[in-house]
C-alpha cells in the first residue's frame, strides 16, 4: 500500500513538472510568428520540387509502364511487410495485445510462404 502511495506522488510530480515546463514569454514581450529558417525552407522546397518534376516523376512513370503490375505488387508487398514490425510494437505498447499477435501471424506468414498474396487490405483500421 505504501509503495502505490509512493508511486502516485512520484506520478503528481512529474505531471506537475512536465505542465510547469511549459514554454511561455515573459511579460510584454513581443509574438513573433516568423519562422527564422523560413527562407531556407522555401529554397529547399524549389530544389524538391524541381528533382521531382526532373527525376522522380518521370522514373516513377517509367516504373509503372515497364515493370508489370504483378512484380510492383510483389515489391509493393514486400516495403509494407517491412512496416509490420512497426505496428506490432505499436500496438503491443497500446495493450492491443490480440491485435499484436495477428499482426506477427500476419509478419510470419507474409515472409515465408505469403509472396504473391495482396497484403494492403489485411490490416484495415490502421493503428487506430
Amino acid at each position: 500500500m505504501l509503495k502505490a502511495r509512493y508511486a502516485r506522488a512520484a506520478l503528481g510530480i512529474v505531471c506537475f513538472l512536465s505542465v510547469s515546463a511549459c514554454v511561455t514569454l515573459p511579460p510584454n514581450h513581443p509574438r513573433s510568428p516568423q519562422d527564422p529558417w523560413e527562407s531556407w525552407n522555401r529554397g529547399v522546397y524549389k530544389v524538391n520540387v524541381k528533382l521531382d518534376n526532373a527525376i522522380a516523376k518521370p522514373v516513377a512513370r517509367t516504373y509503372v509502364r515497364i515493370v508489370p503490375k504483378p512484380i510492383r505488387t510483389g515489391v509493393s508487398n514486400f516495403f509494407d511487410n517491412l512496416d509490420t514490425p512497426t505496428v506490432m510494437i505499436n500496438d503491443a505498447l497500446q495493450g492491443k495485445f490480440l491485435a499484436a499477435g495477428n499482426d506477427l501471424g500476419r509478419f510470419l506468414f507474409n515472409s515465408t510462404i505469403g509472396l504473391g498474396r495482396d497484403t494492403r487490405s489485411s490490416h484495415v483500421g490502421g493503428n487506430g
